[in-house]
């Protein structure tokens, strides 16, 4: 007798199986439709920062007046220097000139005006 019952199980087990492969003919005659489903995410949202303080823009200083000053014979950067109370160096600079650079009579200098 248990074989039969066994039979039996088995028997409906394929039933429902076999009705629940079978589609109705309204099942077929179903249209699909495509769905959209928005999922949120996270955002990035930009942290204020601090914004960098900007040095003052330096003010240039005034460029002294200058004259002309023409070399004569004798002259030498470190006279003619004293004479307009600034350095070798800031002379020399003020017109451009290095330590090997030699004066020639005629040449002329832009000194400060004094």
């Amino acid at each position: 007798m248990s074989r039969a019952w066994w039979v039996f199980g088995l028997s409906l087990l394929l039933i429902a199986l076999t009705g629940a492969c079978i589609s109705s003919p309204e099942e077929e005659n179903m249209e699909l439709k495509p769905t959209l489903n928005l999922t949120p995410y996270a955002t990035i949202t930009p942290t204020p920062s601090a914004t960098p303080i900007q040095p003052p823009t330096p003010t240039p200083s005034a460029t002294p007046e200058t004259i002309i000053y023409k070399i004569k014979s004798g002259d030498t950067l470190g006279g003619i220097a004293a004479r307009y109370g600034i350095s070798t160096r800031e002379l020399m600079a003020l017109n451009g000139l290095s330590d090997g650079d030699l004066l020639t009579v005629g040449l002329e200098l832009r000194v400060p005006k004094r």
